[in-house]
């Protein structure tokens, strides 16, 4: 895919101020030249740079490496949980600077020309590091015309022809000068005359707001800005470009298929590293064999430390002791070739047994596929009503702490059961209906202790947000999670049930009636005696869905499938 023009790049940086004021949580290399920075903002913001090219957020699983390279283990010291202050686009560049705020605050400039490059520098611009090493101590930005915001002075300095000057000087590139040219009827191979730079000035003002506004369209492997397309996201567009060959699974070979090949490989070298030694000691052999007086001359060098004559020729050397005779170190490379015709026989028929062993040669499937953005309410224990209100609840101490002070909000009902142990769930809706408080309170008592208990009923109660508090009486202390209720408190004694139900392939879960309102694809559960684990496996092959993701619908405790 072609580099993208300043812009292209303007436009990109615009869709990308929603990770403005959002932590930097994650920091990859997936490959070499291709960065890849998480944020926590609400679309969980993974955002590529492919260093010399484009940057653009994507929403497939992008695969990381598991040791990380050292620019990045840098980066996570400098950068991790930052907070995003701005990012910026360089006017009439392909630079975009991220500023980074936190103890200290740190730039992260980001290079789209040439070899690209990515830059950490302080707050007053001194280089602390890059992944491609530069030779400057601190980094500058060099006066370049801004084509969305350039003077006729500025452009009678140049001396080229329109074509040229649009596609290099303004930075838009070949395509788009032609558009403009065409469109406008100015002829690209001639240079502007002095007339005309006021006119070409409003032309190309007019043209670039067009490019900032227009929809944008893919061409093969291509994407223009243009008046056909409604969709005016260049982020999407690049990211379904560039991700668009990593949609369709592909076969690799399996990691056990590889290392039995790398074994047989290994063992191939080894037979081939004993014959070389071989045909070696039989030269040797040979060579004594043909010269069995050769110790008798005096002209041997001798090796006063280790006791040995040393016999040289043009392709070997031989060392004989000065008590051994020839027959001797004959006998000796004899053994030797002995002992390596064993090992080759070795090595034979362990290659004989790995090429007998039964691997499936492609079995591994590979899939970039599109990453799940869990919504905020996803963290805790969650349905909709059947007059789709939404409902919340804590699955420990922790939740319960942060559902209460942070998620609870006037006009919430929030429940409870009366025995301890229970989570708290909120209800959001101005004017419920029982039905809705009464799956309310179902959900309150099934995802409490009362349910590993393995009681059928539980009296819960509810109140109006106002009256939870987490002040406590004079002399008393309230725990992680625990709250104060003041106030009149209402009962209701309920049925312990949870329905999980299958709705477009993703797991739901709750009272029957809540449930059964979403999909007729459901299972239901009481309080039982199987494992939580088994109950999941069941429903898992029944419903056609991801055992992890049910688990995290089933109450604790052993249940029964009804």
């Amino acid at each position: 895919m072609r580099n993208i023009n300043v812009v292209e790049l303007n436009r990109i940086v615009n869709e990308l101020k929603k990770i403005e004021k959002s932590r930097l949580s994650k920091i990859y290399l997936p490959e070499l030249k291709l960065l890849n920075l998480r944020f926590n903002d609400s679309e969980k913001t993974s955002l590529i740079i492919d260093s010399g090219k484009v940057l653009y957020s994507t929403k497939f699983n992008i695969e990381n490496p598991k040791n990380p390279h050292n620019f990045v283990m840098y980066l996570r010291k400098y950068l991790s949980n930052s907070i995003v202050e701005k990012i910026n686009h360089i006017p009439g560049e392909r630079i975009v600077e991220i500023r980074f705020k936190s103890k200290e605050n740190y730039f992260l400039i980001i290079e789209l020309f040439g070899k690209g490059n990515f830059i950490l520098t302080d707050n007053e611009y001194n280089i602390k590091n890059s992944a491609r090493k530069i030779k400057i101590d601190k980094y500058t930005y060099e006066k370049s015309i801004d084509p969305l915001n350039f003077s006729e002075e500025d452009i009678k300095k140049i001396d080229e022809k329109l074509g040229k000057l649009i596609a290099k000087n303004l930075k838009l590139g070949n395509k788009y000068s032609d558009i403009f040219c065409d469109k406008y009827s100015y002829n690209k191979n001639i240079k502007l005359d002095k007339t005309e730079i006021s006119k070409f000035l409003i032309d190309f003002k007019k043209f670039c707001k067009e490019l900032g506004n227009n929809g944008i369209s893919i061409l093969d492997d291509e994407f223009l800005i243009d008046n056909k397309s409604k969709n005016k996201s260049i982020n999407s567009v690049i990211d379904d470009l560039y991700n668009s060959k990593f949609n369709n699974k592909f076969i690799i070979d399996s990691k056990e298929f590889i290392k039995n090949e790398k074994s047989i490989e290994k063992q191939n070298k080894l037979i081939n590293n004993f014959m070389k030694e071989i045909n070696l000691l039989n030269d040797k052999i040979n060579f004594l064999k043909n010269n069995l007086n050769i110790l008798n001359n005096k002209k041997l060098e001798i090796d006063n430390k280790t006791k040995e004559k040393i016999i040289k020729t043009n392709n070997f050397e031989i060392r004989i002791k000065l008590n051994k005779k020839i027959e001797n170190k004959i006998d000796e490379f004899y053994n030797k070739i002995k002992k390596l015709k064993s090992k080759i026989e070795g090595a034979k028929k362990t290659i004989e047994t790995l090429s007998k062993r039964e691997i499936i040669k492609t079995k591994i499937l590979k899939k970039i596929e599109i990453k799940k953005v869990q919504k905020w309410y996803e963290k805790f224990r969650w349905f909709y009503t059947k007059e789709n209100n939404l409902v919340i609840g804590g699955r420990d101490a922790t939740t319960n702490e942060i559902l209460i002070k942070k998620y609870m909000e006037k006009d919430d009902l929030v429940f409870h059961t009366i025995e301890p142990g229970s989570p708290f769930f909120i209800l959001k809706s101005k004017n419920p209906d029982p039905s809705e408080i009464n799956d309310v309170a179902i959900a309150t008592a099934s995802y409490s202790k009362q349910w590993s208990n393995k009681v059928s009923s539980s009296e819960v109660f509810y109140v109006k947000s106002e009256q939870v508090s987490k002040n406590a009486n004079p002399g008393e202390f309230l725990n992680k999670g625990s709250f104060m209720i003041r106030g009149k408190k209402n009962f209701l004694k309920v049925k312990l049930g949870i329905t999980i139900g299958n709705s477009e392939g993703k797991v739901i879960g709750g009272p029957f009636s809540s449930i059964n309102n979403k999909t007729k694809n459901y299972v239901k559960l009481t309080p039982g005696f199987n494992k939580k684990s088994d109950v999941a496996k069941k429903i898992s092959k029944k419903l056609k869905l991801e055992m992890d993701e049910i688990m995290k619908f089933l109450p604790n405790g052993t249940s029964k499938i009804l």
